[in-house]
């Protein structure tokens, strides 16, 4: 097991069932650690300097005054630094949900994508399934479960998937330094490489959490990574426990078409494994009903390749 990672068995009670699930989490010394301590410091630099600020604005004349006029500045620039380091990539995700939205609906598309994975048991079942079905989707790996299944990976590529990164440990960009974030991103895209025994891929990014920092979405920009967000979540990993195993369906009838996001991470619990497999079937089976062809991400923003018109 990653030093970065521990294995949670957690037990819940839902409809008066005991549901156990496994999942990955940080210990609590990263989670408390880097960006969530750096915003802090950023914040209270901020509140002391504006106190500062009034302070000097307190005194008489024009030194007093121009301190006072200089800590305001210095104070508004740290709190526009930090809106900047957490603000401008909040606004490309929207903007970038936006543009899958419309893209979609423009094509009447649905594109499955699965997080977190490989498993070595969803991840065979849902292959299977695809396979039965003829429809290829987008699996955003984890680096950590890559170096465990790089045969699986290997068996994902060759069946003609599109494959993606969703970094190595699963790092929330906005609760660690911002170099530990980049550091997961790079980590995440080099097991890929290993796996599939390439150099310097460049993979469909999709950020874990939905949350990116300016650093890391800079780099994303610079190395002209695409990044994959959603528009439909299928509910599997909801903490309210499983609802309607056709939400994806239903949301991507309404909508018109969708990127739906799952998850294929084996789970102790059999009832989530199969509710992302009846998920994928009723979204299928929908796709088919309202005319919607499923595709991948590549083929929904690349011309030419079945994608946009």
């Amino acid at each position: 097991m990653s030093r970065r990672c521990q294995t949670v068995v957690r037990r819940d009670v839902i409809d008066g069932n005991v549901v156990v699930s496994e999942f990955s989490k940080a210990p609590a010394r990263l989670r408390s650690s880097g960006f969530a301590r750096s915003s802090l410091a950023i914040v209270g630099l901020a509140g002391i300097v504006a106190c500062l600020g009034l302070l000097g604005a307190g005194y008489r004349g024009n030194v007093g005054a121009a301190l006072g006029r200089a800590w305001g500045f210095a104070a508004g620039l740290s709190l526009a630094a930090l809106l900047a380091y957490l603000g401008v990539p909040w606004a490309y995700c929207r903007w970038n949900q936006w543009r899958l939205r419309r893209w979609v609906v423009q094509q009447k598309r649905v594109v499955l994508t699965l997080d977190d994975g490989p498993g070595r048991q969803l991840t065979r079942a849902v292959l299977e399934l695809l396979a039965a079905r003829g429809v290829k989707a987008v699996f955003f790996l984890l680096g950590r479960n890559v170096r465990e299944n790089q045969d699986l990976v290997r068996h994902i590529h060759a069946q003609g998937h599109e494959i993606g990164s969703h970094t190595y440990d699963h790092l929330h960009a906005w609760k660690v330094a911002p170099w530990r974030s980049l550091a997961d991103i790079r980590r995440g895209f080099r097991a890929i490489d290993d796996a599939l025994g390439t150099r310097a891929g460049r993979y469909p990014f999709r950020p874990p959490y939905g949350k990116l920092n300016l650093m890391t979405l800079l780099y994303l920009l610079v190395k002209r990574i695409p990044i994959v967000y959603w528009t439909i979540d299928s509910g599997d990993t909801s903490r309210r426990g499983l609802g309607d195993n056709r939400r994806a369906a239903q949301l991507s009838r309404a909508a018109g078409g969708g990127v739906v996001l799952a998850h294929d991470f084996d789970r102790q619990a059999r009832e989530y494994n199969q509710y992302v497999l009846d998920s994928l079937r009723a979204t299928l089976d929908t796709a088919r009903e309202c005319g919607l062809q499923p595709c991948t991400f590549s083929q929904l923003r690349t011309p030419g390749k079945g994608g946009r018109r």
